[in-house]
């Protein structure tokens, strides 16, 4: 005796997935999401920020983000040629980095890591800065 095939009956299976993860943001661990870094940028766009031209000395610039620049490190000494491109620049001058205040008032550079790099490797000793600060307080 034959069984009979019977047709596929298709049916809606509710989704097992659970709201947990807030999917709004990937997350980027080479550039981690600072809210206070994209509210001074979106500040400079709207006008919300000021904006203060500077030369400071490089020693007394830290870095937003310090796992981003010993990756930056670790490139620039694999990447030869990554190096000399931004070694051309840096000497070409005209560089001028965003910096903003942190609580303590020390300055922070958070837009180029590369050059603040070989800045440093050339024994730079004043740098360009703008400095962003927030002028709705």
């Amino acid at each position: 005796m034959r069984r009979r095939r019977q047709p596929q009956r298709f049916t809606h299976r509710p989704s097992r997935r659970t709201a947990g993860k807030n999917l709004e943001a990937p997350v980027n661990p080479n550039s981690p999401r600072d809210e206070r870094v994209v509210a001074l940028e979106v500040g400079l766009i709207q006008g919300t920020v000021s904006v203060v031209q500077a030369t400071v000395p490089l020693a007394s610039l830290q870095v937003h983000h310090p796992h981003t620049l010993h990756r930056v490190r670790a490139s620039l000494r694999e990447e030869p040629a990554l190096h000399a491109a931004i070694l051309q620049r840096v000497l070409a001058g005209g560089m001028v980095w965003h910096v903003y205040r942190d609580n303590d008032g020390g300055l922070v550079m958070y837009d180029d890591y590369a050059a603040y790099l070989v800045s440093q490797e050339l024994g730079h000793e004043m740098v360009a800065v703008r400095i962003l600060e927030s002028t709705a307080a």
